[in-house]
């Protein structure tokens, strides 16, 4: 990905905090800035690649980095960026997840972990649904499919929030995602790509569509099903 459409991705997500989450959370998030540190510079707990900076972050860290701007830089470790496993929608995740801790910051709720999720999986799929993901940067049914499974054993690590629970439940329906964490076969990948597409709506040409309100699950209420 380019520096410009990481930055367009910001863009995008700064749009989506202020039109607000499902949850009823809206924020005005200023212009965020991507910083790329030097190699080997700590960023954050567990390898993470990429942190936003906050106050707390700026007073531990601002002697090794002066040009960055508390509760605006998003830093990323540049050498997961040029890891030539890393696909588009890794680093796409990587971005909307730390624009979510900036939603937080801004919409003046706990900055935890889990409310990060959730601005990151609402956002991703909302880009997606549009249609904004694909054809801008290549994502398909298939990427998102392998994303979140990939996210799934993190974001389950959280157990204490009921809604994060709802968007869990929500992405393993609508992507038809493995129930534990182990690897898709290649039969049960495909399935899960062809009905990620009919109920994404790719496939209803010609087709009756409708809107289905499910209200007890927050994503499902933005949901356009084959009927």
């Amino acid at each position: 990905m380019t520096y410009e459409e990481m930055k367009r991705i910001l863009l995008y997500c700064q749009i989506l905090g202020f039109e607000g989450l499902n949850n009823g959370h809206h924020a005005i998030i200023p212009e965020l800035r991507i910083n790329l540190p030097e190699r080997h510079t700590f960023l954050g707990v567990n390898s993470n690649p990429a942190i936003f900076v906050t106050e707390v972050t700026y007073k531990k860290l601002k002697k090794f980095h002066e040009d960055w701007i508390p509760n605006i830089t998003i830093a990323i470790d540049h050498t997961y960026l040029l890891e030539p496993k890393k696909n588009n929608i890794d680093i796409i995740g990587v971005l909307v997840h730390e624009a979510g801790h900036a939603f937080n910051v801004y919409a003046k709720i706990p900055n935890t972990e889990a409310n990060a999720y959730i601005f990151e999986i609402e956002a991703l799929f909302k880009l997606y649904k549009m249609g904004i993901l694909s054809r801008q940067f290549g994502i398909d049914a298939k990427d998102m499919i392998t994303y979140f499974q990939s996210r799934m054993s993190q974001y389950k690590i959280v157990d204490n929030n009921l809604y994060l629970k709802f968007l869990i439940d929500d992405i393993t329906d609508i992507f038809r995602l493995e129930k534990k964490s182990h690897d898709l076969t290649k039969t049960d990948r495909i399935k899960s790509f062809v009905n990620a597409q009919i109920k994404i709506g790719f496939f209803n040409q010609g087709q009756t569509i409708k809107v289905n309100f499910e209200e007890e699950n927050p994503l499902k209420r933005l949901f356009i099903r084959v009927a």
